[in-house]
């Protein structure tokens, strides 16, 4: 069985974290969105830290819906 390319990527802005889980496809040219996740950001102002904890809080809640919704860790 072939070995599953899974890519994650976070954006970290000051209104919302977002997450996507993809997948690049069979044919290595594209990729297929698995699961995307979204949190109200926190700790974040003006697109600088300013709490690290809330901050963090909201990138866990972001990935973990984001895992969830594609099904994969």
């Amino acid at each position: 069985m072939a070995r599953r390319t899974i890519i994650t990527a976070v954006d970290v802005g000051t209104a919302a974290v977002q997450t996507v889980v993809a997948e690049r496809a069979p044919d290595r040219e594209s990729l297929q969105i698995l699961g995307i996740g979204s949190a109200p950001s926190a700790g974040v102002r003006r697109g600088a830290v300013i709490d690290i904890e809330d901050a963090a809080a909201a990138i866990r809640q972001s990935v973990a819906q984001a895992q969830k919704t594609a099904g994969v860790p």
